[in-house]
């Protein structure tokens, strides 16, 4: 017997855009949703203006709109966005995502960068256009001489992060730390003797620390030998990985 029940339609795309300030302040949120039961997610396309100077980050908060009681999961924050200054498309499988932009580069150009995004639903049954997978990254010059030590936060839903070197005769030592001060991993990164000199490539990705209740972790880099002429952690997020 027919429960006399509309049908409920298919979730309409969409088209929005955020305007990122270029002093770093945050833009947004512009919202993709439905209470669709067969929405798995949505494709979002990026595309930027690309203006001089800037750097287009987006920070997702997506929700399994049809719960109630659904808590939100984040992915990036303040210490560091998903990098969309390039464009592309980007699969979010939650059927409810919200859109944050601000400029990393943060430093007070003339003119505005400008983030366009189109949201197409993905149904139950079908396959997406993007992939989960989306990278970012965190720079620091000058981290100092041997002996000397930075730590970088990691963002919300990092699954992993790799470390790069700016420059030769200089060896890190690596360690991904948990919030709460547990070590959960060492590595060197040397570039200090003739035979790698120069060596200027990202580590593998490691898993990045294990979140608790009081928060994300860190990943410490000591400089052990060399001047350290600039060290950046790149941080890869999986919107589909369970952590």
């Amino acid at each position: 017997m027919a429960c006399g029940c509309a049908p409920i339609a298919r979730p309409a795309d969409k088209a929005s855009s955020l305007t990122l300030p270029t002093d770093g302040s945050p833009a947004g949120p512009v919202r993709f949703g439905d209470v669709c039961p067969s929405l798995l997610g949505w494709d979002l396309s990026f595309s930027t203006s690309l203006q001089t100077n800037t750097e287009a980050n987006i920070v997702l908060t997506c929700r399994d709109r049809w719960i109630p009681s659904a808590g939100q999961v984040d992915f990036g924050d303040e210490n560091g966005g998903i990098l969309v200054a390039g464009g592309g498309r980007l699969f979010v499988p939650f059927p409810e995502v919200g859109v944050e932009g601000f400029d990393a580069a943060a430093q007070g150009g003339a003119t505005d960068e400008v983030v366009r995004i189109i949201g197409r639903p993905v149904l139950r049954g079908e396959a997406p256009g993007g992939t989960p997978i989306a990278l970012g990254y965190t720079s620091v010059a000058g981290a100092g001489t041997g002996g000397s030590a930075v730590d970088f936060d990691v963002p919300a839903g990092v699954e992993s992060f790799a470390v790069q070197l700016g420059g030769d005769n200089e060896q890190l030592i690596i360690q991904p730390t948990a919030a709460s001060g547990d070590v959960q991993g060492m590595w060197t990164l040397d570039a200090s003797t003739a035979a790698t000199a120069g060596t200027l490539s990202r580590t593998p990705w490691r898993p990045a620390p294990v979140p608790d209740s009081t928060g994300q972790g860190t990943i410490n880099v000591e400089a052990a030998a060399g001047t350290t002429d600039r060290v950046t952690v790149w941080w890869r997020w999986n919107l589909a990985w369970l952590r």
